[in-house]
């Protein structure tokens, strides 16, 4: 049985009680000051946010998503990720969905269908996070209209991608879930980078293979030959699928390395298949080839070394600096050269369009990575100090215990 205590003691008790009241009014006020910084952050992306779990279930999403589609926030939570598309687009964002969940991240090009019937091309990535022992997808969207028109107009592959890939918080746990998300945005932005130093190579050396000529062919090949499929379903599918796989690399401009994997595993092992079980390409197979031959040789120039040498119209620090910085692989561990790629940008001789927006746009993401490490420490340290025996029943509200447990 519990001594009677003295009033000394039981000021000293009262006192301690006080400050743990204290320190955990503290901890809540931090918790509900980084809820609304994760939510005025996902309000303020350009495009359209959304989280689903491994079910499929709707978890989170912006307003913009909401005013694409028509549906209300309430129609939206009796929905799954999948309802919002039809016909062809509903299989290649199922298939990019589960790419997601295995391999970690993915993206793909879709119709979003409105409540009204209206469908808009969106470009779409994901990552998976792992929060609290559950899987959820995590992305965002970014509406190509204008790029989509422009392909159909000029009929040609188009050369200006500036992905406008940002990052979206997340409450709670993960923070800003995972950073590598904020890096593949950066990677897709640094595509727009490494897509003028082709072009700059192209001014110096106009004789070099242009990788978008050559897939154009190529693309010119399948339609020119499509009609010879007749009713060879299975056959006239792959040559879709071929024709999408190369407009992808023409239009994403990825690193050396994940272009050769592309050519590789997608697009060389599509067209053997073809060219063997179809005669519709007999009298071009030896072009074929020859194509698929050059676009490898194509793919490789962004890396000569020597011919960045030889580049007598860009300073020497300059196109140094930019055809390493262009053929870089951005992730946690070399975040500080990103300062380096301002510095380019600032470089009196880079002269390249959008420099200011691309400037403005590599900043932010820059900020969000440095930020979502010091936040995801100082929420993983409010969780710790709420979910350990500090916390007195009591000290909370229903719904401040509500939203703590979560």
């Amino acid at each position: 049985m519990e001594k009677n205590l003295t009033c000394k003691e039981l000021e000293s008790r009262v006192k301690e009680l006080e400050e743990e009241i204290e320190k955990c009014k503290r901890a809540e006020k931090d918790l509900l000051k980084e809820k609304s910084f994760s939510e005025a952050l996902i309000k303020s992306l350009p495009g359209v946010f959304y989280v689903f779990d491994q079910e499929l279930r709707n978890v989170r999403w912006n307003e913009n998503l909401e005013q694409v589609t028509g549906y209300s926030s309430e129609e939206r939570s009796r929905m799954g990720p999948l309802d919002t598309f039809e016909g062809e687009d509903k299989r290649v964002v199922a298939e990019a969905i589960n790419e997601v969940l295995i391999k970690g991240e993915g993206f793909v090009e879709a119709n979003i269908a409105s409540k009204t019937g209206k469908k808009t091309p969106y470009f779409f990535t994901g990552v998976r996070a792992e929060i609290d022992n559950s899987t959820y997808v995590v992305g965002m969207g970014i509406d190509i209209t204008e790029r989509k028109r422009a392909e159909e107009e000029r009929r040609q592959l188009s050369r200006q991608r500036l992905q406008t890939c940002n990052v979206m918080a997340h409450e709670l746990r993960n923070a800003l879930v995972k950073l590598g998300f904020v890096f593949s945005a950066i990677n897709s932005v640094m595509g727009f980078l490494r897509e003028q130093w082709e072009m700059e190579l192209r001014k110096a050396f106009p004789g070099l293979e242009d990788k978008s000529a050559i897939l154009m062919r190529l693309g010119e090949l399948i339609v020119l030959k499509q009609a010879l499929l007749g009713d060879q379903k299975e056959l006239r599918q792959l040559s879709e699928e071929l024709m999408a796989e190369q407009v992808a690399v023409a239009n994403l401009y990825l690193l050396p390395e994940q272009e050769k994997s592309w050519l590789h595993n997608k697009i060389r092992p599509k067209w053997r298949r073809l060219l063997a079980e179809s005669r519709a390409w007999e009298e071009d197979k030896e072009e074929v080839w020859e194509l698929l031959s050059r676009l490898e040789n194509a793919i490789r120039i962004v890396q000569d070394e020597d011919l960045a040498q030889k580049m007598a119209h860009l300073p020497e620090d300059l196109r140094i600096k930019w055809q390493k910085l262009a053929c870089t692989q951005f992730s946690a561990t070399n975040l500080s050269l990103l300062e380096d790629v301002l510095h380019l940008l600032d470089h009196p001789g880079m002269n390249i369009r959008y420099k200011v927006q691309l400037k403005k746009l590599i900043t932010f993401l820059k900020a969000l990575a440095d930020i979502s490490f010091v936040i995801e420490d100082r929420m993983n340290q409010l969780l710790f100090s709420l979910k350990s025996g500090e916390q007195q029943e009591g000290f909370w509200g229903t719904d401040d215990r509500n939203y703590a447990a979560d």
